[in-house]
């Protein structure tokens, strides 16, 4: 069978795999949603003032408890703190493990 010239089975699949990146961006989007609320409450703690005096074991802290809040699994090993003049530097390297049906894949940020 044909629908305006073009074979029903072809249809189907496409729609097969539009349903499928669908799936895929949904699943994905909290991700990067998260990630962004955690990078901007890092830019935030960056840009404090009060930050700049802190010790970089109680910024590392804040780093990881703001993580966890977004749902995010950050170690206090992935985040790097460092001074520059008054400006004070954080850095983040690390990976969320997403895992959809058949498929497991891991994004990885880096700040």
């Amino acid at each position: 069978m044909t629908r305006g010239g073009v074979p029903l089975w072809r249809i189907a699949v496409g729609v097969i795999v539009l349903l499928g990146l669908v799936a895929i961006g949904a699943a994905m989007t909290p991700v990067y949603i998260h990630n962004w609320e955690f990078e901007n409450a890092v830019d935030r703690l960056a840009h404090d003032p009060d930050a700049f005096d802190r010790s970089d074991d109680a910024i590392r802290s804040a780093v990881v408890d703001r993580a966890r809040e977004v749902n995010l699994s950050v170690t206090p090993d992935e985040v790097t703190i460092a001074r520059e003049g008054r400006r004070l530097l954080i850095h983040m390297k690390y990976a969320v493990r997403v895992t959809l049906p058949m498929y497991t894949v891991d994004l990885h940020f880096e700040r």
